[in-house]
Order: structure tokens, then C-alpha cells, then sequence
């Protein structure tokens, strides 16, 4: 495969973007693919089948980089009602959580207040005043 034969490619790659994203996200997932393949050339280009190694690693930089961008869309969390993180201090919450259950279930895995009354056998309300108990013994410990 030379470097020519690498637009032959877009087709492939849009169609696989459009099913990872939409629009001008799946423009830019086609792009990532065609630069990493463009990077990496010479490694391609030395496997036998350079048109297969080519597709599989544009794909797979395809799904890096949408990982990147969930893990993004992470960095600002809502701690409780009113206040938000960056990811620094999401990092350190989650230090701080890591040996209180409750707090683990709300935060670390995203159950909502029903969800975890519901296991614990006890109304939304009882289970956000004890959330509110703990995240304050937990800014008090953390100082």
C-alpha cells in the first residue's frame, strides 16, 4: 500500500465514525483515524496486509480517542446538591470516600437516592440526610 491509496480509506472510516458518533463528532473521529494511520506509517506499512493493519489501527484510535472524550465529559461531577469538581478534587474525593460504603455506592457508582433507599429499606429522605452526615465528617477529615 503506498500513501497514495490512503483517501480510499475515508469511506471506511466515516462509516465507522457515524456509527461511534454524529456530525461534526464523527468528522472529527474520521480525521483522528486518517492522522494516527498518516503517524504510523512506515509501521503499516510493513505488515503484509497494509490496507487491514491501516483500518485496525484507525479504528482502535477511533475508539481511544471517544474514551478520552467520555472521561472528559467526567471531569466535572456534581459532589452534592450544590457544589461541583474539577478532577482533581473528584480524585480526591474519591480517596476520601473510598472507605465509606454508602458514599462509594452514591458517588463512585452513580445510584441515585431511590435506588440506594430502596436496598437499604429506607425512604429518599432518611438515606440524603445520612448522605449529607457522611460528606460532612468526610470535608471535616479531609480539612
Amino acid at each position: 500500500m503506498n500513501p497514495d491509496e490512503l483517501p480510499l480509506l475515508i469511506p471506511y472510516f466515516a462509516k465507522v465514525a457515524r456509527s461511534l458518533a454524529r456530525g461534526h463528532d464523527a468528522e472529527d473521529l474520521t480525521a483522528v483515524a486518517l492522522l494516527s494511520v498518516w503517524l504510523r506509517w512506515d509501521a503499516v506499512n510493513s505488515f503484509p496486509d497494509a490496507r487491514a493493519a491501516a483500518r485496525r489501527l484507525g479504528v482502535w484510535s477511533m475508539l481511544a480517542d471517544r474514551r478520552r472524550a467520555s472521561k472528559r465529559a467526567l471531569q466535572t461531577v456534581p459532589i452534592d446538591g450544590h457544589e461541583h469538581a474539577t478532577h482533581d478534587e473528584r480524585d480526591h474525593f474519591e480517596e476520601l470516600i473510598r472507605g465509606d460504603a454508602l458514599l462509594r455506592q452514591r458517588y463512585g457508582q452513580g445510584l441515585t437516592l431511590k435506588e440506594l433507599a430502596a436496598a437499604s429499606g429506607t425512604t429518599p429522605g432518611i438515606m440524603q440526610r445520612q448522605i449529607e452526615a457522611r460528606l460532612r465528617e468526610v470535608k471535616r477529615a479531609a480539612g
